[in-house]
């Protein structure tokens, strides 16, 4: 009994040794990289893993006063598809902003159906009917709500107005505020 502990313990042994040799002799063959070195590594183009290629946008938000709009910068995906690149902008003005950096006026249930720039450098945004059910209306929170996101959107050279719609029907007015013609950059509410 005492001659197999023996055993075992020097085999044991001898197996650490050995182990502890291997492990050795590959950390001496693994390069040290920094973090940033090893990210892109593993998402370069070269590997199955892209990474998505991620742009910097302005999103106006109301202030806590709703008296003016506050700029927050938010990442987001860039698509091949512009529309897309638009959708996804949109949607991120669904969410609440950063700490303090506004409020969210985006009414409760709001998804955005589609948005289409046309021809006339016009941006199309079609909303689903919760954008009008749950709009808290007044003239302030109506200013503030098309500012968000006319403001956010105009941001890009290729849009000029933008153009409201719910469910694939001209939106007239939001509250009091008339939405017959494209509504254009409203600078004084920044």
């Amino acid at each position: 009994m005492k001659k197999m502990r023996i055993l075992g313990s020097l085999l044991m042994f001898v197996l650490l040794v050995a182990l502890a040799g291997c492990s050795s002799q590959k950390a001496a063959e693994i390069p040290k990289q920094d973090v940033g070195t090893a990210a892109a590594s593993v998402f370069s183009p070269d590997t199955k893993q892209a990474k998505a290629q991620m742009t910097k946008v302005i999103l106006y938000y109301p202030d806590k006063m709703g008296k003016k709009l506050i700029a927050s910068e938010k990442m987001i995906e860039v698509s091949k598809n512009k529309d897309t690149f638009y959708e996804n902008t949109l949607k991120a003005l669904l969410q609440p902003p950063a700490k303090d950096k506004g409020i969210k006026i985006m009414p409760k249930g709001t998804q955005i159906l589609s948005a289409k720039l046309g021809k006339d450098k016009v941006l199309n945004i079609d909303f689903n009917q919760a954008f009008v059910k749950n709009f808290g209306g007044g003239g302030a929170n109506s200013i503030m709500l098309i500012g968000s996101i006319v403001d956010t959107m105009t941001q890009f050279k290729e849009i000029s107005a933008v153009r409201f719609y719910v469910e694939g029907k001209r939106l007239e007015t939001l509250g009091d505020y008339d939405l017959t013609e494209p509504v254009k950059k409203i600078t004084n509410i920044m």
